[in-house]
């Protein structure tokens, strides 16, 4: 799974006191912590996800998607399914489960000698992460940055659980 949220400096939970010494006033942190939490999610970090989703479509779609593209959109996946769970959004299980089962058999084609090979898609297999997308990017624009927190924390808790591995895409993309 990959995370694009920073926490803006001013959200940062401010120092206790210590022994013998009074706490921080923290009454303007709070506030700016609340406003964080409750607003929705920035339009820049929707235009990144959408650009992110669209180039692994395109990289597909030619023929050159990466293990990362692919880890890309199994973390659309996994979130969108965490959000779907959540109540936050409904009705996207369906779709989502396409794709889930698309980027499935497109691993299974393209990591069969345990090296990702790309490989040309199915046309059911392009249009369900075509969809993916899509879909995805309708529930996010709907999130607050703290449901969107608590969806990513739940996608991460059902992988784990599952046996799955949370992968950081910026430190394999490095290796």
């Amino acid at each position: 799974l990959f995370v694009l949220g920073i926490i803006p400096a001013a959200c940062r939970q401010q120092q206790r006191s210590t022994r013998g010494q009074p706490a921080r006033r923290a009454s303007n942190d709070n506030v700016a912590i609340a406003k964080y939490r409750v607003a929705m999610l920035p339009p820049e970090f929707l235009q990144a996800k959408r650009s992110i989703g669209n180039q692994a479509v395109e990289a597909f779609r030619l023929g050159r998607g990466t293990l990362s593209h692919w880890l890309r959109l199994c973390t659309f996946v996994n979130v969108g399914l965490a959000i779907e769970e959540q109540g936050i959004v409904r009705g996207l299980k369906e779709p989502l489960m396409e794709a889930h089962f698309a980027l499935q058999a497109m691993s299974a084609r393209m990591e069969k000698t345990g090296i990702w090979v790309p490989g040309a898609l199915r046309a059911i297999e392009l249009e369900a992460i075509r969809a993916l997308v899509d879909w995805h990017l309708a529930q996010l624009s709907k999130l607050s940055n703290s449901e969107y927190d608590a969806a990513y924390r739940l996608a991460v808790g059902h992988v784990t659980s599952e046996g799955g591995e949370v992968v950081d895409i910026k430190t394999l993309e490095e290796a």
